[in-house]
């Protein structure tokens, strides 16, 4: 056998031998028996938004525009607890390419829609961002990484000015507000 032979044979019952300790073991027959198996678990980062609310404004009459606002419970993981948000509505600007939000007029069905804003809130330190639609936020530190989720962590908010919903005809408007919640993965 030459040398380059017995370097290789050595290096493969290194990696055999290896290899073994992290494989599951049998006991041998005895008096008594021990086997062993290694166990390993693999989580991936999560989130949960939950205690989320429909948000409704009956009647509009008023001269200060609508302010709707829901405190939820932001759920993570991840390890420094921060998370981004990224906020879509069902309705966009189709000339801005989704940098707005709108509410359509759904009764009497029309093409006529107010437009809105969304900002995001953590309830635990002051400070608000305005979110655009379709565009992922900046990092939000302010999560539980308890699980469930209780109480509420951070708070969303919609607003219409006053101008925006009396320059359009009388009716009902709507539109869905969706909330992803993803962890930060830094």
């Amino acid at each position: 056998m030459t040398a380059k032979n017995k370097i290789g044979l050595t290096l493969l019952v290194l990696v055999a031998s290896s290899s073994s300790s992290f494989a599951a073991g049998d006991g041998t027959l005895g008096a008594t028996s021990t086997g062993t198996s290694n166990l390993s678990v693999t989580t991936t980062e999560m989130s949960e938004i939950t205690g989320i609310a429909d948000l409704t404004e009956a009647g509009y009459s008023g001269a200060l525009g609508v302010d709707l606002n829901d405190s939820v419970c932001i759920y993570t993981n991840d390890v420094n607890t921060s998370y981004k948000v990224l906020a879509t509505g069902s309705f966009t600007n189709v000339g801005a390419a989704g940098t707005d939000f709108f509410l359509k007029r759904t009764t009497p069905a029309s093409a006529h829609t107010i437009a809105y804003t969304v900002d995001w809130g953590i309830t635990a330190a002051p400070g608000v961002i305005s979110l655009t639609s379709n565009t992922l936020s900046g990092v939000q530190t302010n999560a539980t990484g308890t699980y469930p989720c209780a109480g509420s962590n951070a708070n969303f908010r919609v607003r219409a000015t006053h101008d925006n919903l009396m320059s359009k005809p009388a009716g009902t408007y709507t539109a869905t507000l969706t909330l992803v919640i993803s962890p930060d993965n830094t």
